[in-house]
């Protein structure tokens, strides 16, 4: 089965290079269908993360936005299999609402991916 896998050797910035066997930029269904241009999360050894993407929309519909980008701020924990990312709450759990935490799979220690509604997303560490 190989060497397990340690906590520092998941620390680095992965980078989104294809969903379902596409090669970024692919068009996904988020429910509406949006070009993924990049997806790069950066994992520290402190336990914090950085979450970078864009997306466009894939055909102009009335009412929503043709572009999602954004940087998210995020917290990450190890268990040895995957890597659960997670939206901070300062003040703790109860204080703030955030979205479901990602979880991506650690296949070895260069491979991270994310079995989500809209494929598998499949990220590789750049350094």
């Amino acid at each position: 089965c190989g060497d397990p896998i340690a906590p520092e050797d998941v620390v680095g910035t992965y980078v989104l290079t294809r969903v379902d066997g596409r090669e970024v930029p692919a068009v996904v269904a988020l429910p509406t269908r949006y070009q993924v241009v990049y997806d790069t999360i950066d994992l520290r050894a402190d336990g914090t993360a950085r979450r970078t993407y864009r997306a466009l929309l894939a055909q102009p519909t009335l009412g929503l936005p043709a572009e999602l980008a954004g940087t998210d701020d995020l917290v990450h924990e190890f268990d040895g299999r995957q890597v659960m990312l997670h939206w901070p709450c300062p003040a703790g759990p109860l204080s703030c609402w955030s979205p479901e935490p990602i979880a991506l799979r650690a296949l070895g220690a260069s491979v991270l991916w994310n079995e989500a509604a809209s494929g598998v997303w499949e990220y590789r560490r750049v350094r």
